[in-house]
């Protein structure tokens, strides 16, 4: 019996070819879209799970009160952290600390290379996390302070097909310069994971070379920690509190407190966090969610198209249900025929969309990240996921026609007294209505999306970052050397201004509470700190609305002078800011106010800032371009780094570059939309040309009629897309709050973003009416050019 069942609904695929290919193309389009987006979701969803007992294993969070700036959450702690919690809370059983190491310059034999992604760990961190040894010993790795371990990439980087175990490898890192014996080699850490390394160092090393590294007041590393099995997250919690007052006054205050953040939190959990040691590719939960909800949409949309194209073709096999009656069918195995059609197409889709995914993955991998594989073959919940959902659409649009054409009276049907049933037509409108429903959101939130893009792109960002080179200084060699490069680019006719700071967008990773002179620290706000030259406001074209800018010709200036922002004017209360002291060694004196500018992305507020001329802490040549010069630019940068370092890289790059990786993550969530809309739109449109050329089908006899008794083409074309344009229009109003909620989820991850306007769903809704129209209105077109004589005759 299945094999006849086959049988038959092959034969009806082949006899029904355009539907079959709409119902087919629009699933497997679906289908293809929902495993994508759940290959992402879930690649999300996985980051750092590949640890072992990772759900044990917490990092500490602190929630600082500083004036001015209200509270903030720091995943930034101090030194002695890790240890003392180990040794004051019993129910921690392990805890380590880890830094980001910077730029590092490697030399070994003929290979000098800069590496950029450097990191110093304690020991404990092999016990803690899971890392792939391919050579050394897990347990002596980082024994000694010059200890080294490299990844794969790195260590064939640098020594091909020779053994580097034991090797001496020379580094100069930011704190100077050292002999590292390579004591392991490690597989690649993975990409889904919030902390990322190609080489790791024993903390020691950086410990040895910082002295506020002991100090409960400063911030510079994250630490971990692991509970027991047994141990709550809010045990721990629970004498934070007390654990903290033995060891920083503030806390009594209530300026201090600590909270765990579950390790797998960390990667789509931390919004709230303003500063973090590391989140290497941060996510979104609201991105996870918003496509999620995308991702369902796109695949209810599919399953409408397939649901309600067979339920409206299913009037035209009424005559076979009787004969198949007569005969002696009974009623559930006209059931399971329907049921068995419809599954088969559903896994027929499913077949093909998995192929269309095989096939566009390379081209959309750079857009969802690097780091994801299509490996829902390997994976059992996904994979039971993608069957669950083919079952379902299968079996929902299969049951319709299967229940209500096996209902029908053999007598009945074989007179060809039946019709299409009023529920029919219901069920047909009410799927429109939702599948342009889903059209709209995704064509709104597409909107949305690009226009908060084109906000940030647009900007003023209080600078000119446009024709900005910049080139980083990633140790105390290349530090000194600076004002000797920068002095020789001045000279350059290609050049319009050099300059130098400590931080790229204009602020250094410093920060600290500063008093005003005179108030006994009762007016007190938290600073960051921006350590920049003479020429830096100059350079990068910043504004100062109030007193001057940094003057060679004024040696207080290089001493004691600063210049704030507006936030900072405001942060203190300050009318006349000019003049006003900061207490500092011993004092420092506002000389100038420059406009407020982003030194962080728009999902942060700006914070109040102070300049300082500090020549010790330059981090970054900038050079401000000729128009029009740019690669004689970057070969005179080329070449005055050459003069004074040599053979070294000279790692140069553009700032309006940096600002759009910065943006990247944004950037590809917009093109997913365009992606997933473009193909919400495709179905759709596929689903309303067949369901309007079955309905001009169904009304030929009267469109004829109608045209021998006068009706115009006019007539013809608004009688047979009146009712579909009314669909459209009910589905863009319920569209409305849908697309505003799922808009504001996303834009409440910025500080700054646009405001919603109610055009925006204007245009959405025309566009979607628009689609319908060209759609419903090519159909009815053909079908008002029919010659009434053989649309007469066709029953």
């Amino acid at each position: 019996m299945i094999q006849n069942f086959i049988k038959i609904a092959v034969r009806n695929f082949f006899k029904n070819k355009i539907y079959s290919f709409i119902n087919i193309s629009g699933l497997a389009l679906g289908l293809a879209s929902f495993v994508l987006i759940m290959t992402y979701i879930y690649y999300e969803k996985s980051y750092d799970k590949f640890h072992d007992a990772y759900e044990r294993i917490y990092r500490p969070v602190e929630i600082q009160v500083q004036p001015g700036i209200a509270t903030q959450h720091v995943a930034v702690t101090m030194g002695p952290l890790a240890e003392a919690m180990k040794n004051d809370f019993a129910g921690i059983e392990e805890s380590c600390r880890i830094a980001p190491g910077g730029n590092m310059y490697l030399s070994y034999k003929d290979n000098n290379f800069y590496e950029r992604n450097s990191a110093f760990a304690d020991p404990t961190f092999l016990k803690m996390f899971k890392l792939n040894f391919l050579k050394g010993n897990p347990d002596k790795a980082l024994e000694a302070p010059n200890s080294i371990i490299l990844s794969e990439s790195l260590a064939n980087k640098y020594f091909g097909d020779e053994d580097p175990i034991g090797k001496t490898i020379s580094a100069e890192h930011r704190f100077g310069e050292d002999d590292m014996v390579v004591t392991a080699v490690i597989e690649d850490y993975p990409a889904n994971s919030h902390i990322s390394f190609d080489l790791l160092g024993n903390i020691d090393l950086m410990i040895a070379n910082i002295s506020w590294a002991k100090n409960w007041n400063s911030n510079f590393l994250a630490t971990y920690v692991k509970l027991g099995e047994n141990v709550k997250q809010e045990e721990i919690e629970a004498g934070l509190h007390e654990f903290l007052l033995k060891y920083r006054e503030d806390v009594a205050d209530g300026n201090l407190k600590l909270y765990l953040q579950p390790l797998a939190d960390i990667h789509l959990y931390s919004g709230g966090i303003l500063y973090q040691t590391y989140n290497n590719n941060e996510g979104s939960i609201s991105v996870v969610i918003v496509l999620g909800i995308v991702g369902i949409f796109v695949l209810i949309l599919a399953c409408i198209n397939f649901m309600n194209l067979s339920t409206a073709r299913s009037v035209s096999r009424a005559r076979e249900v009787g004969i198949r009656k007569v005969l002696g069918s009974g009623r559930g195995a006209l059931v399971w025929q329907f049921l068995s059609e419809a599954l088969l197409m559903a896994f027929v889709s499913l077949f093909l969309g998995l192929l269309i995914l095989e096939i566009i993955f390379p081209l959309v991998k750079p857009v969802i990240g690097e780091g994801i594989e299509l490996n829902y073959y390997s994976n059992p919940l996904l994979l039971a996921v993608i069957f669950g959902a083919t079952l379902i659409a299968g079996l929902l649009s299969g049951s319709y026609p299967a229940v209500f054409l096996s209902s029908w009276q053999p007598v009945k049907t074989l007179k060809g007294r039946f019709s299409a049933n009023s529920s029919g037509l219901f069920i047909r409108k009410g799927l429109v209505i939702f599948q342009f429903f889903i059209a709209v959101v995704l064509i709104s939130l597409t909107l949305i999306v690009y226009q908060q893009m084109d906000y940030i792109r647009s900007k003023d960002l209080g600078f000119n970052k446009e024709q900005v080179i910049y080139v980083p200084a990633r140790n105390a060699f290349e530090r000194e050397k600076l004002r000797l490069i920068g002095d020789q680019l001045r000279n350059s006719s290609n050049i319009l201004s050099v300059s130098a700071t400590s931080g790229l967008t204009g602020a250094a990773g410093t920060q600290s509470t500063m008093s005003e002179a005179g108030t006994d620290e009762e007016n007190k706000v938290m600073m960051r700190f921006s350590f920049v030259d003479f020429d830096y406001i100059n350079t990068m074209k910043m504004e100062i609305v109030k007193g001057r800018d940094f003057s060679r010709e004024i040696s207080s200036d290089s001493v004691s002078g600063i210049i704030i922002n507006e936030a900072a004017v405001k942060a203190f209360g300050w009318s006349d800011p000019i003049g006003r002291r900061i207490v500092g060694d011993p004092y420092y004196e506002v000389i100038g106010v420059v406009k407020d500018f982003h030194f962080f992305s728009m999902h942060v507020e700006i914070q109040p800032l102070m300049m300082v001329i500090g020549p010790e802490r330059f981090r970054y040549l900038v050079a401000k371009t000729a128009p029009g010069v740019i690669p004689e630019a970057i070969e005179d940068v080329n070449e005055a780094w050459g003069e004074f370092l040599g053979d070294r890289p000279c790692d140069y790059s553009f700032l309006d570059q940096y600002f759009e990786q910065m943006y990247e993550g944004e950037e590809n969530l917009g093109s997913l939309f365009n992606l997933f809309t473009g193909l919400a739109i495709f179905i759709a449109t596929l689903g309303l040309l067949g369901l309007s050329a079955f309905t001009a089908e169904q009304r030929t006899k009267e469109i004829g009629i109608r045209k021998t008794l006068g009706a115009s083409t006019g007539g013809i074309l608004y009688l047979l897309s009146s009712a579909f344009l009314r669909w459209v229009v009910i589905a863009s109003v319920l569209a409305v709050p849908v697309s505003w909620y799922l808009a504001g989820l996303w834009l409440s991850d910025y500080v700054y973003s646009i405001d919603i306007s109610p055009v925006i769903f204007f245009i959405a809704a025309f566009f979607a009416l628009f689609i319908a129209q060209a759609t419903v209105g090519y159909q009815a077109f053909k079908a008002s050019r029919l010659n009434p004589s053989d649309t007469l005759r066709y029953e």
